[in-house]
């Protein structure tokens, strides 16, 4: 026996999905404020030998306020798009997602 779902039972857990992965995960967040720290130490041209050291020093510091704007406010798409960001003017094009 074959077990079918009517369509209209797809098409809102399609859109449930959806909506769910509209938000960015923790994970996601804090690896978008790292990157952001390590965009800035490079583009500023003063790189620390220490630089993971001085990432999670400064991460630890924002952590939380930008975890709130990041978690509440950021659609994922825009999260996901600064992490890829090879430098800051390629990120700064992400807020027009």
């Amino acid at each position: 026996m074959r077990f079918a779902l009517p369509i209209s039972v797809l098409a809102a857990l399609l859109a449930l999905a959806t909506a769910c992965s509209d938000k960015p995960s923790n994970a996601e967040c804090k690896k978008l404020l790292e990157h952001t720290i390590e965009l800035e130490f490079r583009e500023s041209g003063s790189v620390p030998a220490d630089l993971d050291k001085q990432i999670a020093t400064i991460a630890a510091t924002a952590n939380s306020e930008f975890m709130e704007q990041c978690l509440g406010e950021l659609p994922r798409t825009r999260v996901l798009c600064g992490i890829e960001a090879k430098n800051k003017a390629a990120q700064q094009k992400c807020d027009g997602e």
